[in-house]
């Protein structure tokens, strides 16, 4: 995958719903009350599941849940989720959809279609606790949380390898994983004296290669990719 279709991967996680099926944002204050009821139709906990900024920020535009994919299978999630649209006498095409690991819900907030819905990305993840590390923004960051991930596969591609925020580090010749291990990744994408908390934000990982000679190498994909975006350059 080229960097730039790396970037579109990241952009494109919030439209499954469009024309008269488009979902709206959700207030903070709605998001425990959704996924409670979330966890009442599908029989399982999600509420410590939680990915990205979901419920963090004054609102959100999707709910981002990842699920350990050895306890639930993506087919399993969305034929329970087309058997509750069907139940309810509803179109299940209309709600439930499914693309790469994901599983998309059309999900009335708190439960109630009056209250409109919000898109729930249900996200099948070999390794949650990589994904919660990886997938948490700092709240503190100037920078959208894909832009440190564009910046990251760019320092992983100068490197001769690929970088995914759910599984780490692969070889772009065999795919094999090289590195999912937070503090092992930071050795090898910006130095030895790096740690894992220096990857968590796009300043963090330009302040870490302040001083390495090959820096502006690294993030040249970066730059390209965000430029022909139209976000800032780093």
């Amino acid at each position: 995958m080229r960097l730039f279709e790396f970037t579109r991967t990241l952009a494109e996680g919030g439209n499954v719903f469009k024309g008269d099926l488009a979902t709206q944002r959700i207030l903070k204050a709605d998001v425990l009350p959704t996924v409670n009821w979330l966890e009442r139709i599908l029989g399982m906990a999600l509420k410590n599941n939680l990915l990205g900024s979901t419920g963090k920020k004054p609102d959100s535009g999707d709910i981002d849940i990842g699920l350990q994919q050895d306890t639930v299978s993506k087919d399993d999630l969305f034929q329970k989720l087309r058997k509750w649209a069907a139940d309810n006498k509803l179109r299940p095409e209309d709600y439930v959809r499914k693309t790469g690991t994901s599983v998309h819900f059309r999900t009335p907030i708190a439960g109630d279609p009056n209250r409109g819905f919000v898109q729930t990305d249900l996200m099948i993840l070999p390794d949650m606790k990589f994904a919660q590390f990886f997938m948490s923004p700092d709240p503190n960051s100037t920078f959208k949380d894909a832009q440190k991930h564009i910046l990251l596969a760019s320092i992983a591609k100068h490197g001769g390898l690929r970088w995914s925020p759910t599984v780490g580090l692969t070889s772009r010749t065999t795919g094999n994983v090289i590195a999912n291990e937070p503090e092992h990744i930071a050795e090898m994408l910006l130095g030895p004296n790096a740690s894992a908390q220096d990857l968590t934000s796009v300043e963090r990982i330009l302040k870490t290669l302040e001083n390495d000679p090959e820096r502006e190498a690294k993030i040249s994909d970066a730059k390209k990719t965000l430029g022909l975006l139209g976000s800032d350059e780093i």
